[in-house]
């Protein structure tokens, strides 16, 4: 599973990818998780070419727990 964590390098949210990243890696070993800087206060997450996350759509950044359930979510679609 290919996992892109797309964060806004400017608003340094590289801190919360890195948590991202390890919730996922925690679920998910096998998983190649790679953070991918970028800027206007960006945070998405990618799983296999899917958004599964987008803080432009959501409003928010993701909550403990809900990007691994929505991979399960993809798991099970």
């Amino acid at each position: 599973m290919q996992v892109n964590i797309i964060y806004c390098n400017q608003w340094a949210y590289r801190p919360r990818a890195s948590r991202a990243g390890d919730e996922i890696l925690s679920v998910y070993p096998d998983a190649d998780v790679i953070g991918v800087p970028s800027f206007g206060g960006v945070f998405e997450v990618e799983v296999d070419g899917k958004t599964i996350f987008s803080k432009e759509k959501e409003g928010r950044f993701p909550i403990d727990g809900e990007l691994v359930k929505r991979i399960k979510e993809l798991e099970f679609n």
